[in-house]
């Protein structure tokens, strides 16, 4: 059997998957008083009290550190999987009510194996918008905390990440969303170690004390856009597959946060010209 494990990040009692490749983790679960009945981030080497600001990372960083015996890791999200049904769909995502998805099935095709084996990523569908990814993150958020991070990735030695960085914010309008993938550990193990000494270093660097909860989730909206940069950096091989969202039936607009930005954005950039980075 493929030694590969799914991460599944949850924060409450809700409708998930759970079988031999897909592991439900209670992510923040040092900071809440619910009993999930399933794996929680805050055993070991874990950041579990971060999460309110570093999202579902509190649980990636802790399979980092405390997971064992796997050769492949991935991440999705209670209510946001992978479509690997059909790699032909031609949207970036699509949206299923509960009962249609409690009758899934839901495993590892042998075709993403052979990928995942011959050293291929696994992302999301790539999104865009009309303005360049460093121009949306400004609208979305906080301006000086990217620039913050571009000022600790221009201070790397490896230069790499700042030639992939300037080309992934400034010059390019697409990414890979949701902090969701499919790599080998060795891969993994090398994205974790840059992407938490990143972050560590931008976190010394930012006071989100007086931030609304929206906005301190801050360093989970950082490294959307970092794994963007580390997989231009290091010229990996990507695969993109859909992804599908799980409606909450009542509100399922609710899980479209980022498309409802998107439509704000896109409708201020008809004003303005894509914006390049200043001289």
């Amino acid at each position: 059997m493929m030694k590969l494990k799914l991460l599944v990040c949850c924060h409450k009692e809700d409708t998930k998957v759970e079988n031999e490749y897909y592991i439900p983790i209670h992510v923040g679960k040092s900071n809440s008083d619910k009993d999930l009945h399933i794996t929680g981030d805050n055993s070991g080497d874990n950041i579990s009290h971060k999460n309110g600001s570093y999202c579902e990372l509190t649980g990636m960083y802790w399979a980092w550190k405390n997971l064992k015996d796997t050769d492949y890791i991935g991440l999705c999200h209670y209510r946001r999987y992978f479509d690997f049904s059909d790699p032909k769909f031609s949207l970036p995502s699509k949206v299923i009510n509960t009962n249609s998805f409690n009758k899934l099935e839901f495993g590892i095709p042998e075709n993403i194996k052979k990928e995942l084996q011959s050293g291929t990523v696994i992302l999301p569908r790539t999104e865009s918008s009309k303005l360049s990814l460093y121009a949306e993150y400004c609208i979305g958020h906080y301006s000086e905390d990217i620039k913050i991070v571009e000022s600790v990735i221009n201070k790397l030695e490896d230069k790499r990440y700042s030639t992939a960085y300037d080309k992934v914010m400034y010059d390019n309008n697409e990414f890979f969303p949701y902090n969701m993938f499919l790599m080998s550990w060795k891969e993994y193990d090398k994205y974790c170690s840059w992407l938490f000494t990143v972050l560590e270093e931008v976190e010394s660097l930012i006071d989100i004390s007086d931030y609304n909860p929206y906005q301190k989730r801050i360093f989970g909206f950082m490294a959307e856009r970092l794994l963007n940069v580390y997989v231009a950096a290091n010229n990996l091989t990507v695969k993109e597959y859909p992804v599908l969202f799980v409606s909450n039936d009542k509100h399922e607009t609710s899980i479209y946060p980022l498309h409802k930005l998107r439509r704000i954005i896109n409708k201020i950039s008809s004003k303005y010209a894509s914006p390049k980075k200043n001289p």
